[in-house]
């Protein structure tokens, strides 16, 4: 597994899913609910940032897990 961070560009609350817009600036990774409650995130808003871990969930998508809550806010450009 590799370590990485990113803020958290898309959410639906519906589905329990949502994208986290990777620092390389050219890629996504999918986050569940179940991760983000475990890092005691009950409510995500787009814009949280997190270092998280990268690893496969059992349906083969690549996604973000063992999450760490950073502060607010996008990345200095």
């Amino acid at each position: 597994m590799s370590r990485a961070s990113g803020d958290l560009v898309y959410w639906n609350a519906h589905t329990g899913f949502g994208e986290i817009d990777l620092d390389d600036g050219c890629s996504r990774i999918g986050i569940y609910r179940v991760d983000l409650l475990r890092a005691g995130v009950r409510r995500p808003q787009v814009g949280n940032r997190f270092h998280f871990n990268i690893g496969v969930a059992a349906s083969g998508v690549t996604v973000a897990i063992d999450l760490c809550r950073m502060s607010e806010g996008r990345r200095a450009a």
